[in-house]
């Protein structure tokens, strides 16, 4: 299972800092040795620790007052109200956007350098699988029940390029007119 880009960059954030504390540490231990033999440097040095998991955990708990961009894709949660956006340079990574009729669907074709993507996408819409059918990845979503309640609440957040938006607003139109019964 991937990890989205803010616990990647959560985990890169805190090995960071514990990794400017404790090479402090070593520093002044390797620099100054009288230092490390007195009573008051356990004290001083757990103070130091504390310090820097303080400073983890604000800048941990920061992130979500940012926009995460990664590879076109940005998903903003700094707010409760979970947006995301593929940007146009982001439609680049896809080979082929396909709005499927029937079976009712949903795919998206990749190359092999950018399955990330597709995973991210694939665990904020919490629906569909991925696969490879060579030269490709490919994320498929299908039926009436997904497209309609977990897909397309996701891409009408999109922003599409004008094509790509034209075909969307078809598709959706007779996904949700099936869904509806009409």
């Amino acid at each position: 299972m991937t990890k989205d880009s803010r616990e990647v960059l959560r985990r890169s954030l805190e090995r960071r800092i514990r990794h400017v504390f404790t090479t402090a540490l070593k520093e002044i231990e390797r620099n100054c040795p009288g230092t490390t033999q007195t009573s008051g440097w356990g004290v001083a040095r757990n103070n130091i620790l504390t310090v820097g998991n303080d400073a983890s955990r604000a800048t941990v708990a920061e992130l979500n007052d940012y926009v995460i961009h990664q590879k076109g894709i940005s998903i903003d949660k700094s707010n409760d109200d979970i947006k995301i956006h593929l940007e146009k340079s982001g439609l680049t990574l896809f080979q082929n956007i396909e709005f499927l009729e029937d079976p009712i669907g949903f795919r998206v074709y990749a190359s092999t350098d950018n399955k990330k993507t597709l995973e991210q996408l694939r665990n904020h819409i919490d629906s569909g699988i991925i696969y490879f059918s060579d030269p490709h990845f490919v994320y498929y979503i299908r039926g009436l029940d997904d497209c309609v309640n977990k897909l397309i609440p996701v891409l009408d957040k999109l922003k599409w390029v004008q094509g790509l938006s034209r075909n969307y607003n078809d598709w959706r139109a007779k996904v949700v007119n099936a869904y509806n019964g009409s």
